[in-house]
């Protein structure tokens, strides 16, 4: 018997389901950050210093320390993640505080855990249904084009996205980053490309 050839949808479908896992982590996530933003109280903060993480053959990160003040007692955190860019020391922000616990606080406006779990979600869902409908197409100009548009997205999603993460800096990372971002337009300009090109 022949086996058949084609896309592993059973694979597919397991990156959707474990998509739709982290879609929902996110929300319960985004709900306890919502929770707390109504019941957690605002102050004034800002960047005090940052620690340094030297890892052997790689460029340092750093993770900030914000300091702010509730009733003449000041407090001070750490970022639990450490990023390429380094913090500025002064700037201000808008920290978050338990007034329960005022040593308990998040800064307002930072990048959450949950929106990295709603996007690793929406791509593990969206990209795999994609391959899913590009393998059902008949047609081959078709075919080519939402595999091209595929690989570009994710390539400048990656690329341009980690490059923003790490403006301010121009290392190894940063210049192999900017090229993925390349790499993804060139993939989404080669889809439009084979789309509307004459065949020989």
């Amino acid at each position: 018997m022949k086996k058949r050839e084609g896309v592993p949808y059973l694979l597919l479908v397991a990156f959707m389901i474990a998509g739709i896992g982290l879609l929902f982590a996110g929300y319960m996530l985004h709900a306890e950050r919502k929770e707390q933003l109504d019941r957690y109280e605002m102050t004034r903060g800002h960047i005090t210093d940052f620690v340094g993480n030297n890892r052997a053959g790689a460029s340092s990160t750093f993770a900030a320390v914000h300091t702010y003040e509730v009733d003449g007692i000041e407090y001070s955190f750490q970022d639990m993640v450490y990023k390429s860019k380094k913090p500025k020391i002064g700037t201000k922000e808008k920290i978050m505080y338990n007034p329960q616990n005022p040593s308990e606080a998040f800064v307002k406006d930072s990048f959450s855990l949950y929106q990295l779990f709603f996007l690793l979600g929406g791509m593990a869902i969206v990209i795999p249904l994609s391959i899913i409908l590009t393998a059902s197409i008949n047609s081959d100009r078709w075919r080519e084009f939402w595999k091209d548009m595929i690989l570009g997205v994710v390539f400048a999603g990656l690329g341009f996205g980690f490059c923003f993460e790490l403006i301010g800096t121009l290392d190894f990372k940063a210049v192999i980053t900017f090229i993925l971002g390349c790499f993804g337009v060139y993939f989404i300009g080669y889809g439009f490309y084979s789309l509307f090109k004459t065949k020989e």
